[in-house]
């Protein structure tokens, strides 16, 4: 006995519902496990003491898994198999084919991800590298991101980041700042060194200077005088070069100390 058309429509309709509903309660529930999965890390880093931007390569990747597998089942429950072997076969190819075209983002990605096991820098550091200096804003798995002192955003290839001379101004919380100034040759060397130590020591937010002579320039004898100061910023650095600049050269006026501008003298031989 067959079963007139409109069952076959109804029978077909409610296949499709299950396997819709179905499919959103797999995508529900996928959602579901990566919120609990992400939260669950946010409180392993939070008891461990570990850096946000640390563990969001983790994050990304616990999305991406979970996504594939969803996607995959969802395309099982309607039945399509074949799509699912040929996407899986085409992925392979098209690995094979992304792997030589985009050589360099995988060189970043590797090199991102030694960055985050070596951690040389975290985000809100003052780094110095390939040539840029500034603020680090951002790190991802690609590139390294940071804020000059021009207020121009930079992004680095990690690579690079992960290949060159880094250095890290703010590692261990203090920074030594060097101040070049130059004495007349008639001044009192000693008198000079004694009066720079001094007047840096004046200040309360510098510690452990030194006060050192370096060589004779063209037309002075040079000193150069290292200071440290803590947590180090670019607005403080600059403001400790110019309070205590300034309060060297009054101090040294004060005393009769010069400091000469560059010159020549010239010598008249007589025949």
């Amino acid at each position: 006995m067959q079963l007139p058309k409109s069952f076959a429509v109804f029978g077909e309709f409610s296949q499709i519902m299950w396997e819709t509903f179905l499919s959103i309660i797999v995508l529900l529930f996928a959602i579901f496990i990566r919120k609990i999965l992400h939260r669950s890390i946010d409180r392993i880093a939070r008891e461990m003491k570990i850096e946000p931007h640390y563990i969001r390569p983790v994050k990304t990747m616990i999305t991406l898994f979970i996504s594939i597998v969803a996607v995959t089942i969802v395309l099982a429950i309607f039945k399509i198999e074949g799509a699912v072997t040929g996407m899986l076969a085409g992925a392979g190819f098209l690995g094979i084919v992304v792997g030589f075209a985009a050589q360099n983002v995988l060189a970043d990605v590797i090199a991102g991800i030694l960055l985050y096991m070596d951690a040389p820098f975290k985000i809100g550091d003052w780094i110095e590298v390939a040539g840029e200096e500034g603020i680090v804003v951002d790190i991802t798995l690609r590139s390294t991101r940071i804020k000059n002192f021009d207020g121009v955003f930079v992004s680095i290839p990690n690579r690079i980041a992960e290949g060159e001379v880094l250095k890290n101004k703010v590692r261990d919380g203090k920074l030594r700042i060097n101040v070049e100034i130059g004495i007349d040759y008639d001044s009192d060397i000693g008198k000079a060194i004694k009066i720079a130590h001094r007047k840096v020591k004046e200040y309360d937010y510098v510690h452990n200077p030194e006060v050192t002579l370096t060589g004779f320039g063209e037309s002075s004898i040079n000193l150069k005088i290292f200071f440290w100061i803590d947590n180090p910023t670019m607005e403080k650095v600059l403001k400790a070069k110019t309070e205590i600049t300034k309060g060297i050269k009054e101090e040294f006026n004060r005393n009769g100390i010069k400091i000469p501008f560059p010159h020549i003298e010239l010598i008249k031989h007589e025949s």
